[in-house]
């Protein structure tokens, strides 16, 4: 209990060390690298006890002796609140931030602003912490904006590159749109219950303010139509992805809508269901099509954030959860083995004066061999990801399929529909593993490469693989092999009993099995794909999709105003329709700046500029003179009274004299 009530010094700490990374940067010493291993290991103890205590605690609430006064009748809440998901969460985010820092020690020892770098790790993990333990929206909405800050300056790292500059920029604003949605779904929350507190919101929302707080949702875990800037976010250090993708940035959104979606009608949650199929099917496609190493992983996160989301609109949250917490090991392993792998080739090109990309898997192979120290670890989280048995992603994935086919008794035949699209999400993720384990892994390598260098065993790339290796594998959730409800994380999220159909499980297994060996046989065995540098399967899907996306990115391009004035595309038309739209709302909005609201503000000006000179003359001549007319008066009375109580007997006798003389004289008269 003493480390729950010190916990919001666990939470000041990373702040802290950003801070004094920002303020005082170790250029040459490799302190900002091992405190900043230290201090998110810390965290990941600090989750590990939370664990432990939250067993027999059910929830206990920390009020710190701050309140912000907004209203008469409200003010926000700065409590914590500590539970079994916000102790795992803890866990996550500091295991996955230890094993990415220490990752970065050896992949950014080369970078002249390295500390700059663990300084934004730094604020990332105080932010997401900031979202995981406060219990008021409003609170949460602060870290919500950090988190993207974050996101937006590990992005675009390396900002001499225009490809980053743009990347990072379009996370940015994509990120506002779903953020102005949250912003009016919290609005909607006070007004309609009085309160942003997360323990004191009870009562269903409407429609309408639902879907806006799934808005954040959709934009920090890039829910379709949401979705396209988390693949170009790979222009950053493949470290800082791996943070982005695994526990913290992506799975802000599903966290909140784990926690909100008690307050959702069945009628949005069936909308938001639908929308998570769109998006699992939408990237596993794509996912199936890239060159990147780097994007394929990008997409799956897509994807597979598409499930947690689908799971908990479909009322297992406790299933959405679970996914959460696997995908944050074996997501974050994939980055980080391919990351080796890209290091190993920039640091070859440099040495032979090359120049090609790295990330692109038509141009390398034979890393089984080269590595086998990598391949291992590699394999075990690929096949976590496409479900295979005895892999903890083979748990919680098939779990969420199995329930939304069990959610047939409260949605009726949508969840028919729901559940064969989510068999065809991971058949379609089993065989995009499957192609990228067959380039990169088994397939020969290029000539050039074939005994060009050594990939020599780093311990800064070793132990951080090795820990999400076996956080991958099925006994650490599970004593059962083939089902999660049997793992003490599904009994102590109070998960819902029901009936599941294993069947589905265990055929979705097997399906997944085969996809894989299909996908690793075609691009690692066969003739194609042994010497391909481009897509030899899929050619039609491949050109329908790489034109879909190129369009994409061009509207996106020029609504965010990046693209060069002298660059050619090939879609004229658009450009030039775009371009005259922009043009003619510019030129209207200028007249009527120039024309309306500064000619108004300038009359007003001289309105109140005359009004000015008239009340301050009135204010000198006339209140003035009247108090100076009556001071003169009473001045004058004063001299006069003076004069006529001299003391001399002479005057008054003389005064005597004159006045008898007037009253004769008018008597006489």
């Amino acid at each position: 209990m003493e480390l729950i009530h010190s916990l919001w010094l666990l939470l000041l700490m990373p702040l802290a060390w950003g801070i004094l990374l920002l303020v005082q940067p170790f250029a040459r010493a490799r302190v900002d690298g091992v405190v900043s291993v230290v201090l998110y290991g810390g965290l990941s103890m600090a989750g590990w006890l939370l664990l432990r205590s939250t067993g027999q605690v059910p929830g206990t609430v920390i009020e710190l002796p701050v309140h912000w006064q907004l209203l008469k009748t409200y003010s926000v809440n700065s409590g914590i609140y500590i539970d079994y998901p916000t102790a795992w969460m803890v866990f996550i985010v500091g295991l996955v931030g230890s094993c990415v820092a220490l990752y970065s020690c050896r992949y950014m020892q080369e970078e002249t602003h390295r500390s700059r770098y663990f300084a934004y790790l730094s604020l990332f993990v105080f932010a997401m912490l900031g979202i995981v333990l406060v219990r008021d929206l409003l609170l949460i909405y602060v870290g919500w904006e950090l988190v993207g800050l974050c996101s937006y300056l590990l992005i675009g790292f390396w900002h001499e590159r225009s490809e980053a500059r743009r990347a990072a920029l379009q996370a940015f604003v994509t990120n506002r749109l779903g953020d102005a949605a949250f912003v009016v779904g919290i609005g909607a929350c006070l007004l309609l219950t009085g309160s942003t507190d997360l323990l004191q919101m009870q009562q269903t929302l409407p429609w309408w303010a639902a879907l806006c707080l799934f808005g954040g949702t959709m934009g920090k875990s890039a829910q379709f139509p949401l979705h396209f800037w988390l693949p170009d976010a790979m222009a950053g250090p493949t470290p800082a992805s791996a943070l982005i993708h695994a526990a913290t940035m992506v799975a802000a959104g599903v966290y909140l809508l784990f926690r909100l979606h008690p307050l959702f009608p069945d009628s949005t949650l069936l909308v938001i269901a639908g929308l998570a199929l769109i998006t699992i099917l939408w990237s596993a496609l794509l996912a199936c099509v890239q060159k990147d190493m780097k994007r394929v992983l990008a997409y799956s996160t897509v994807s597979q954030l598409g499930y947690m989301i689908l799971a908990i609109a479909l009322h297992n949250p406790a299933g959405g959860f679970a996914h959460l917490l696997t995908h944050a090991f074996f997501k974050a392993g994939l980055f980080l083995s391919v990351g080796a792998v890209i290091y190993y080739l920039h640091h070859w090109q440099e040495k032979k004066g090359l120049h090609f990309d790295a990330q692109n898997m038509f141009l390398t192979g034979g890393w089984a061999r080269r590595a086998l120290w990598l391949a291992i670890p590699y394999g075990i989280l690929a096949a976590a990801l496409a479900g295979f048995p005895l892999t903890a992603g083979a748990l919680s994935k098939e779990n969420i399929i199995m329930s939304v086919w069990a959610s047939h008794a409260r949605f009726g035949q949508v969840a028919y529909y729901l559940g064969s699209g989510a068999i065809l999400g991971a058949l379609l993720t089993a065989f995009y593993m499957g192609r990228q384990t067959g380039l990169i892994w088994l397939r020969p390598a290029p000539p050039e490469q074939a005994a060009a260098f050594p990939a020599q065993p780093h311990a800064t790339f070793i132990i951080p693989l090795a820990l999400l290796s076996v956080g991958s594998l099925w006994f650490w959730w599970s004593p059962n092999p083939m089902s999660l409800e049997a793992g003490a994380i599904w009994q102590r999220l109070k998960a819902p009993e029901a009936s599941l159909p294993h069947a589905i499980g265990y055929l979705t297994s097997a399906g997944a099995l085969f996809m894989f060996a299909l996908g690793a046989w075609l691009y690692g065995f066969s003739p194609k794909g042994k010497t391909a540098h481009n897509e030899p399967y899929l050619q039609p899907l491949a050109r329908l999709l790489y034109r879909f996306c190129c369009l994409q990115d061009r509207v996106i391009r020029y609504l965010m105003d990046v693209a060069k004035p002298n660059e050619q595309t090939e879609s004229i038309w658009l450009q030039d329709r775009l371009t005259a739209w922009g043009l003619k709302l510019c030129r209207a909005a200028h007249q009527f700046d120039s024309k309306g609201i500064d000619r108004l503000i300038n009359g007003l000006g001289k309105i109140t500029v005359v009004a000015a000179h008239v009340i301050a003359w009135t204010d000198r001549q006339i209140v003035d003179g009247m108090v100076k007319a009556i001071v003169g008066m009473a001045r004058l009375a004063a001299y006069i009274g003076s004069r006529l109580q001299s003391g001399i007997l002479q005057e008054y006798a003389w005064i005597a004299i004159v006045a008898l003389a007037l009253i004769v004289l008018g008597v006489a008269i």
